[in-house]
Order: C-alpha cells, then structure tokens, then sequence
C-alpha cells in the first residue's frame, strides 16, 4: 500500500496487537517515512502514545461528538474535561483551594499522576489506600475528602499512611 504513496493514510488501531519490544521502532519508522513523503494520515487509536508523540493535530472524540481538537502538547497539558484527561492516564480532580489558599473553595483542577509528588507539609493531605508496582515506580492510590486521589512515587507507602502531596506551580498556572 505505501508503495503508491497515497495522500491520506487510514489507520485503524496499527499497533495494537504488536509486542511493545517491536511497536517503538515500527512506530518510528513509520510516522518518519509518512511526514519524510508528505502523507497524511488519519490515525484511530487508543493509545496515548501513538497519540501524542506522533500527531500534529489531535480529535478526541466520545461517542461520535469531538470533545477537544488541538495540538497534542495541549490536548494533555490543557484537557478540557476529566474524560479526556484520563485517556492519557490515571487522572485526579483537585480542589484548587488544596492548592492554593488564594483560590475560591469550589474551583477545581485536573493532575494526572505523574504531577503529584510527596512532601514534607502541605495543606493536602491524603490518605494512602493501596500502591500498585508500575516497574518503574509505584501508582499510589489514595483519598482525600472523600474523593480518589492518584500519584507516582519510586516506593510504595503503607496502606493508611497519612502523606502530604504538593504539585509544581507551572503546572497549575498551565491549567487554571
């Protein structure tokens, strides 16, 4: 197929049933050669990699509406809503006040994960239910005033420890 150059390429799920060993060169490869020939291409996919680190344009769509389109940096630096967020991974809603004192009571933001990192004292304070071995670190589950709160850390943490969690201040000014 891709010996006729086509201007628009239709992939469904490409990568899908390929072993992760193989699926980043193929990946490479491919995305290289389409944008070396100049061909578009439509890619239907549900993996976040495939999604961001390859796309110029990002669709994400939820039962045939297009909840957000943009680039793909501001697709998962700016989600527009907790659906489209947690496509990209374990994803919490946090009370911005938690935050920052400066900030009304019910304004909220939307981390992933990855944006959440212990400290020594803060004013959000979460109580760990469970860790989960990731390989490369541990996905803390936890909650806080009633809601689940998701963070990484490199070990994991007694079920029912108490921790305080903090996010870098770049990161809230990006989302509010």
């Amino acid at each position: 197929v891709l010996a006729l150059e086509p201007e628009v390429l239709l992939l469904d799920e490409p990568f899908s049933n390929i072993d992760s060993f193989r699926k980043g060169a193929l990946r490479r490869n491919l995305f290289a050669y389409l944008k070396n020939k100049n061909i578009t291409c439509i890619i239907a996919t549900h993996d976040s990699i495939d999604a961001l680190s390859f796309s110029d344009e990002t669709i994400v769509l939820k039962n045939g509406e297009i909840l957000q389109h943009d680039n793909a940096k501001n697709v998962y630096l700016q989600p527009k809503n907790i659906y489209v967020a947690s496509l990209f991974g374990e994803v919490s809603e946090v009370k911005l006040s938690v935050l920052k004192s400066d900030f009304a009571e019910d304004k909220t933001i939307l981390l992933y994960a990855n944006e959440l990192f212990l400290t020594e004292n803060s004013n959000f304070e979460v109580k760990v239910k469970q860790s989960y071995f990731k390989g490369n670190s541990y996905l803390i589950k936890a909650v806080s005033e009633g809601k689940i709160i998701f963070f990484e850390n490199q070990f994991p943490i007694q079920e029912n420890e108490m921790v305080f969690l903090e996010v870098d201040e770049q990161i809230i000014n990006l989302r509010i």
